[in-house]
């Protein structure tokens, strides 16, 4: 039977350094998300004990499908930088007027190209990182 909210499970407590039983407080889909100690009574995120790796609750890591998705938009990514290497990049700001095909500096996610107006002021812009929704300014105002 998959865990449900207030059904007890064997969980790893950092207060009292061990796996005991656990309530189950939240689950995001079928996943445990948080849980309440009933040695401690103290609720704190879902934790695998660190003995048992092979649990069948535990979310699955990143596949092969995962890494290779990224390798694609890391590899489109240098295609469209080398597309527009000799365009002059605009930092990003939040009022910046920005079109598509535009090269963006952000200070976080770095060189990126506009790829989609989504609307007056949405932006789809493709980072090495992947795909982001920016905030852009609007020639209406």
């Amino acid at each position: 039977m998959p865990p449900q909210v207030a059904k007890d499970v064997v969980s790893y407590c950092s207060s009292c350094k061990r796996d005991v039983l656990h309530t189950i407080v939240a689950m995001k889909e079928d996943r445990i998300v948080r849980v309440l100690c009933l040695s401690c009574k103290k609720q704190h995120a879902f934790r695998h004990s660190p003995n048992d790796r092979n649990s069948p609750i535990r979310k699955p890591s990143a596949g092969k499908k995962e890494r290779k998705r990224f390798e694609a938009t890391a590899e489109n990514w240098r295609t469209e930088m080398y597309r527009v290497k000799d365009a002059p990049g605009k930092v990003y700001t939040l009022d910046g007027l920005f079109e598509e095909g535009d090269k963006v500096t952000h200070p976080t996610f770095g060189p990126g190209i506009v790829k989609e107006l989504i609307s007056s002021d949405k932006m789809e812009v493709l980072f090495e990182g992947g795909m982001k929704v920016l905030v852009r300014g609007s020639s209406r105002r």
